[in-house]
């Protein structure tokens, strides 16, 4: 990605399954993405009074420890599509292509 508008040059792309709703949270560098994850399910929560129950990611490797502890704190299944397979994320890595395109046309 080129850089945002506020500077940032990393994005987390969340996509629910069940409201086909898409979020975007821009990050300033990668070691913010537990982070990002940690607000969006608190949203989730608070808004929808909705709980997260498995979050599926397309082999992201930043996530590390601290990433594994919190979601067996919490309960959360992580669904873990294999390597340099983008069908297995159909869904969100389609409209991950809308949201930069349309980005990019902006």
């Amino acid at each position: 990605m080129i850089e945002a508008y506020n500077g940032d040059w990393w994005i987390a792309h969340f996509l629910c399954d069940f409201t086909r709703m898409n979020h975007v949270y821009t990050m300033a560098t990668k070691s913010l993405t537990v982070r990002t994850i940690q607000d969006f399910v608190a949203l989730v929560h608070r808004r929808f009074d909705c709980t997260v129950r498995i979050i599926r990611v397309d082999g992201e490797t930043s996530l590390g420890n601290a990433f594994r502890d919190w979601v067996a704190q919490e309960g959360i299944t992580v669904e873990q599509s294999a390597p340099y397979t983008p069908a297995q994320n159909g869904s969100a890595e389609q409209s991950g292509g809308v949201i930069m395109t349309k980005a990019c046309s902006i």
